[in-house]
């Protein structure tokens, strides 16, 4: 294996593992969803129960790093809550953790829900405040156009005008909202806004529009079984019966509401039943029967007393089972974002790694290449001198040469020199003697032509002698032959 290809393996593997975890984390966020979906339709008939199944949601959601399901988990605690008495705290501090990180995370159909959630929440305790998170609910789920939470949003400002008794303001938001609940064939919906609208007409001394209302409530809630509502409109219906005098109505409404109540073991609906019967003996002037009610009703509050202290020992060890969780989960991020520091680190050494490999693979062949290069350039360099040497060398030899020949030249222009000076000049002297003699008539006429013929001849065989040896470069020398020179 060569040195470079072990960064890019490391970097596979990881993008493998990422692929991998991914696919993982697609299925089990299917079911986080299904655990949420689940527990948020626990929250009427058994929140605690609920509660249970949305910390399976948040486990799951934390193992896999789901933000949106560990927000809806949140949300679908903090709702379960909202149904259990004296758990304002509990309720708030889930809603705000979910609303944290659907806003961080910009889910905007959760921010819409969870701010819808918080309205609710504060629906008794801070008009104004629930009233704000309602109003917001509203304005983010007209944008995104989520028509559920938009009738829902439009049912609870309604809810909320009602209890600050701004009722013709309620009956506008709830109007708006039984619009959409028809729209999405929302029977729930429906059910509740004519519930509201009757209560509405109740406050306004509109009795019979009350009785129209709360009867087309209940035909919806108990075609749909829809208990909670079927009771509160029963209340309702009861009240305005009561308040137009008709006792017969009122009497049979409440009994009727008060056997359901019983039967689905309701005690706060027991508790209104009965109030509405007293109330009604009261005003029908039957003492004894209004009176009989009341200590029913002060059992009743004994007894819800009671159980609201369970509940409340019960929800505590509920809270600091949820703390823990709450601890095990802020640890588990922790480590999950050491982890994807750890990842992305390991991600940027091998894309660096990978990176300096490439240059240092682009550097080993641009050097190879230059060396190459160089190499060729040596070559030609050494060939260049070695031909340098020969001509060098053949320039030394051919300078030997010359210079020897010139040595060789000079010697005999030397000699020649010499030679020319004693050798050929003497006949040439003797020639001149014999012409100044034979003018003084001191010489026989015969006798110098003999001597001039001999001078003659000795300077024709000098100067044959000369063109010889100027033709002969093995001659070393000129010939120099006897003269009687003296003799003359």
């Amino acid at each position: 294996m060569k040195f470079y290809q072990l960064p890019l393996i490391l970097f596979f593997l990881n993008f493998c593992s990422l692929l991998k975890v991914n696919g993982a984390n697609i299925k089990d966020s299917v079911k986080v969803i299904k655990f949420n979906q689940e527990a948020s339709s626990l929250k009427f008939t058994n929140p605690l129960e609920g509660i249970k199944i949305a910390n399976k949601a948040f486990e799951l959601a934390t193992l896999i790093n789901y933000k949106k399901g560990i927000a809806e988990s949140y949300r679908i605690k903090g709702l379960n809550y909202s149904y259990l008495s004296n758990t304002i705290d509990s309720t708030s501090f889930y809603y705000y953790k979910a609303l944290e990180i659907f806003k961080k995370n910009n889910f905007k159909e959760g921010h819409a829900r969870c701010l819808n959630n918080l309205g609710s929440m504060f629906l008794n305790t801070d008009q104004k405040k629930s009233l704000f998170y309602f109003k917001k609910s509203l304005e983010i789920a007209t944008k995104i156009e989520l028509k559920d939470l938009i009738a829902g949003c439009n049912l609870n400002i309604g809810t909320l005008y009602i209890t600050k008794k701004q009722y013709k303001d309620a009956e506008q938001y709830l109007l708006k909202g039984m619009i959409y609940f028809k729209k999405l064939n929302n029977k729930i919906g429906l059910s509740s806004a004519y519930q509201n609208l009757g209560t509405v007409s109740y406050y306004l001394n509109d009795y019979d529009k009350t009785i129209d209302y709360a009867k087309a409530s209940l035909a919806i809630s108990e075609k749909e079984n829809l208990k909670n509502i079927s009771l509160t409109s029963y209340e309702l219906l009861g009240h305005a019966f009561l308040k137009l005098n008709k006792f017969l109505e009122c009497e049979q409404v409440a009994k009727f509401g008060l056997s359901v109540s019983e039967n689905l073991n309701n005690q706060k609906a027991n508790y209104d039943f009965k109030m509405l019967l007293y109330e009604l003996e009261s005003k029908k002037q039957n003492h004894k029967q209004a009176l009989k009610y009341l200590k029913e009703v002060h059992s009743l509050d004994s007894i819800e007393y009671q159980k609201n202290l369970a509940n409340i020992v019960k929800l505590n060890e509920e809270q600091i089972k949820n703390a823990e969780i709450q601890k095990q989960y802020e640890v588990g991020l922790e480590r999950q974002k050491n982890n994807r520091i750890l990842f992305m680190a390991a991600i940027i050494v091998s894309v660096l790694s990978a990176v300096i490999i490439v240059i240092l693979i682009r550097s080993k062949r641009k050097t190879e290449k230059s060396n190459q290069e160089l190499l060729a350039l040596n070559k030609e360099f050494l060939r260049q001198k070695e031909d340098l040497d020969r001509i060098n060398l053949k320039l030394e030899e051919i300078i030997a040469e010359r210079t020897k020949d010139l040595l060789s030249k000079n010697q005999k222009l030397s000699e020649y020199s010499y030679h020319l000076s004693h050798q050929v000049r003497g006949p040439v002297a003797t020639l001149k003697g014999l012409i100044m003699l034979s003018q003084d008539n001191l010489i026989e006429e015969k006798e110098c032509i003999v001597q001039m013929k001999k001078c003659v001849d000795d300077i024709d065989e000098q100067i044959m002698d000369i063109n010889i040896a100027l033709h002969d470069p093995s001659r070393h020398g000129l010939k120099n032959p006897n003269q009687d020179s003296g003799n003359l």
